[in-house]
């Protein structure tokens, strides 16, 4: 049995991360991996009022991440689009075979515990999930606390698949990085709606 910390956080100061164009474009597992990159770089120096990475270490602007997106969906015979989403595992593959990581690899996400163990290891992981109507839309982002509500039918629509970088936990709640902003989503919800893990480095 995996024991973990109630609490670990490895945001390093980040609040607001860029959206990596995953505001207008169905990129979200590239900009899942872009805001992983940015809590795997930040230093133990970095501060909620100044956010230091470490010593050579670039942050990903928007154009780039759409670059990569578009590069990896050219191998696809695919354009960009705002409904054109990839999959997580063989955009890991080209980025690997691009020697822009490492390694990567997935994750149990039905056991919470190797998950928070993997985020505190890997300082972040990535995490796929289905969306439930009021997790999706410009509504979305301003929400305190994603959650499920069996009595007003709000459970996850199989048809929106998102990825989100999870950078925090706590006994209740999880953080993710996802559409420029930090949201939170409940264990009701993470249990209802995640249906992937993936790390990399």
């Amino acid at each position: 049995m995996t024991i973990v910390p109630l609490h670990a956080d490895v945001r390093g100061g980040i609040r607001r991360p860029p959206n990596f164009g995953n505001l207008f474009f169905g990129d979200c597992v590239v900009a899942m991996y872009c805001n992983l990159l940015l809590t795997k770089n930040v230093t133990k120096a970095s501060t909620w009022r100044k956010i230091l990475y470490r010593l050579g270490f670039r942050p990903p602007t928007n154009a780039e991440a759409i670059d990569d997106y578009r590069t990896y969906l050219a191998t696809l015979g695919e354009i960009p689009s705002p409904t054109q989403g990839i999959y997580p595992d063989g955009f890991f593959a080209w980025l690997k075979a691009q020697g822009k990581i490492k390694d990567w690899g997935t994750i149990d996400y039905t056991n919470q515990s190797l998950v928070q163990q993997a985020m505190i290891e890997h300082r972040g992981v990535g995490l796929t999930m289905a969306l439930t109507p009021s997790a999706i839309g410009k509504d979305a982002v301003q929400m305190a606390v994603w959650d499920v509500n069996v009595g007003r039918g709000n459970q996850p629509n199989q048809a929106y698949q998102h990825a989100v970088a999870l950078v925090e936990y706590n006994p209740t709640t999880y953080a993710i990085f996802t559409w420029g902003e930090t949201n939170r989503l409940t264990r009701a919800f993470y249990t209802a709606c995640v249906n992937g893990c993936y790390w990399f480095e």
